[in-house]
């Protein structure tokens, strides 16, 4: 009796699943290195304000880097209103306070509101979240990596 001898399956060098390939890992480390040398996202922020105030020097931040109190963006404020707030609304708001929508953020009834007349941003929470409708507000704080 003859046995009919079959070769062995060969046996591939495949990668693992989740294996970072040298172009994956360099592309992830020069999007760092950009991340770091751009001064990161808090610093963009910075520039912004810095561009819309027409490169004067005033960034608009209302504290130093040296005070105790977060920094944050003097005249906007973020105002988060209790659900179902109508336009109309918003508009009376809008008008009696003298604010202004910027735009909508993330959540829902939540805006970015830009101070119009000579309030202070700390003058101008108090009067929101006296509000009935109002939630809470807070300023426009800015947030980066130091």
């Amino acid at each position: 009796m003859t046995f009919k001898q079959y070769p062995l399956p060969r046996l591939s060098a495949a990668r693992p699943r989740y294996c970072w390939s040298g172009r994956h890992l360099a592309l992830v480390l020069i999007g760092l290195l950009l991340m770091v040398g751009c001064g990161g996202p808090g610093q963009q922020v910075a520039k912004e304000t810095d561009a819309r105030t027409g490169g004067t020097g005033d960034s608009g931040l209302s504290a130093s880097k040296s005070s105790s109190k977060p920094a944050y963006i003097s005249g906007t404020i973020i105002v988060q209103f209790k659900s179902g707030l109508g336009r109309d609304e918003l508009a009376a708001i809008e008008a009696a306070l003298r604010l202004k929508v910027v735009r909508s953020l993330e959540r829902q009834d939540q805006y970015l509101m830009k101070i119009t007349d000579n309030s202070s941003v700390e003058d101008m929470i108090d009067r929101l979240n006296n509000r009935e409708e109002v939630m809470y507000a807070e300023p426009n704080f800015v947030y980066g990596l130091n």
